[in-house]
């Protein structure tokens, strides 16, 4: 059975696996504040868990994560856009400093702080017809969620930086082929293929699992110290005409596309 978590997510453990799922689909599971403090509180008690043994990170229905809610920044101050970027990293941190074993399942639509988030966990499995999207500098942010240090540990400092410029989409075989994401699987499949990764580690031996996780990861302080500039970056951007300008053109697209629908 699912449980709710505040208002945005549910969490389910089966078998010692918990499966954590982001549960606004009316805005593409967008991730507002509540939905960070939900995941703030799943994975912090996820952490102190002995029957957990193994986490799945997805989204409802269609899409997994549309990015942030960025229109929550929109004539905002310089320093409640601080707060609100450390809100983010004590989020980020909490599932960055998980112990357990992380899949995420990725179907639709991923972006932005979607990707960032994905990218704190340790495997991402994604359907072949999902779709990948870079659109900070289009709407005149930065990098957020740790996407500084998660990204280039991933494809590389360059690819990363150009990635972020670029403003791009791209294809599950795409992000396969530099290693954004780790498998492809069949459209709808994603979470099944999820659940016999996470079983399979559930089943393995709990000190071995965990221990190599810790060796391996990104170190936590640098995680920290780059989310810290991320909220120093993006509180600026917030201020600028460039985001002022990005996210009426935003706004734009939603409405057209929901008079479309």
């Amino acid at each position: 059975m699912n449980t709710k978590i505040g208002k945005s997510v549910l969490i389910r453990v089966t078998e010692n696996v918990a499966t954590v799922t982001l549960n606004r689909p009316e805005v593409v599971n967008a991730i507002d504040e509540n939905t960070r403090s939900d995941l703030k509180e799943i994975f912090t008690n996820i952490q102190a868990s002995d029957d957990i043994k193994a986490v799945i990170l997805t989204g409802d229905r269609d899409n997994f994560c549309g990015g942030s809610e960025v229109t929550s920044l929109q004539d905002i101050s310089t320093s409640l856009a601080m707060e609100q970027m450390r809100n983010v990293r004590h989020t980020a941190m909490a599932i960055a400093a998980c112990n357990k074993p992380i899949i995420v399942a990725v179907e639709g639509h991923a972006a932005g702080a979607g990707i960032g988030l994905a990218l704190l966990c340790d495997k991402i499995i994604a359907s072949k017809k999902s779709k990948f999207t870079f659109s900070f500098s289009r709407i005149g942010l930065g990098p957020e969620w740790g996407l500084s240090v998660t990204l280039p540990d991933r494809v590389g400092r360059i690819g990363a930086r150009n990635l972020f410029w670029n403003a791009q989409k791209m294809s599950a075989r795409s992000a396969l082929e530099i290693g954004l994401i780790d498998e492809i699987c069949i459209p709808g499949g994603a979470l099944d293929c999820a659940w016999v990764e996470a079983k399979m580690l559930a089943n393995k031996a709990t000190l071995a699992v965990q221990g190599t996780k810790f060796l391996t990861r990104i170190p936590l302080d640098e995680l920290r110290a780059a989310l810290d500039n991320e909220a120093v970056s993006q509180a600026a951007c917030v201020s600028s005409d460039d985001f002022s300008n990005g996210i009426k053109v935003f706004k734009n697209r939603r409405r057209q596309k929901s008079e479309i629908e």
